[in-house]
């Protein structure tokens, strides 16, 4: 009897335990909420304008360094603040290739964010990428991110997006591609 009464309590206890137990977030699964040091930063923007009835485009290389640039993830918030270099390396055709490293400092922001998936969607602008042909104020659009966590301590952000801009100088449009790749650590 005693031993049909124990068989009995541990058949009740698995079963217990085991539609206790909740599948839809494993155990470990990270997640963005919390603080984060950017580790690295690189990217590419083309842009491309029609002046006098002439294509142009130019390409920027842009890397940063120096990096004391946070992010800070609340549920529904990511608040960038901190200083980085930046340095923007552009082939202007016909000019030839021009470099130029340009100290971010005091950069502070506050944006929206959504989360669907490995897509993540910032409104607002989380990097000043420096480059001063390209008033990024006009960027200032929802920002589609790749995500990818390495464990549950790093994260890389991939954009690969395309804006458009008015072009004040000829009426027409500005095309401007963004492919930027970032690493953040959880601090």
């Amino acid at each position: 009897m005693k031993t049909r009464l124990l068989f009995l309590a541990i058949a009740i206890s698995t079963i217990i335990c085991y539609t206790g137990c909740s599948e839809d977030e494993p155990e470990g699964t990270p997640t963005l909420i919390g603080e984060w040091a950017t580790t690295a930063f690189d990217g590419e923007v083309e842009t491309s304008v029609v002046v006098l009835g002439f294509p142009v485009s130019t390409t920027s290389d842009i890397e940063g360094s120096n990096f004391n640039y946070d992010f800070t993830f609340t549920e529904t918030e990511v608040t960038t603040s901190g200083s980085y270099d930046v340095t923007v390396t552009t082939n202007i055709p016909g000019e030839g290739e021009q470099s130029e490293t340009t100290s971010i400092t005091n950069a502070n922001g506050t944006a929206t964010y959504t989360l669907n998936g490995d897509i993540l969607t910032v409104n607002g602008v989380v990097f000043d990428l420096g480059v001063d042909e390209i008033d990024t104020d006009v960027l200032d659009a929802d920002q589609d991110f790749t995500i990818t966590f390495n464990g549950a301590n790093e994260v890389r952000l991939v954009q690969n997006q395309t804006v458009e801009v008015d072009d004040p100088l000829s009426g027409g449009q500005i095309n401007i591609t963004i492919q930027t790749t970032t690493q953040l650590n959880r601090k």
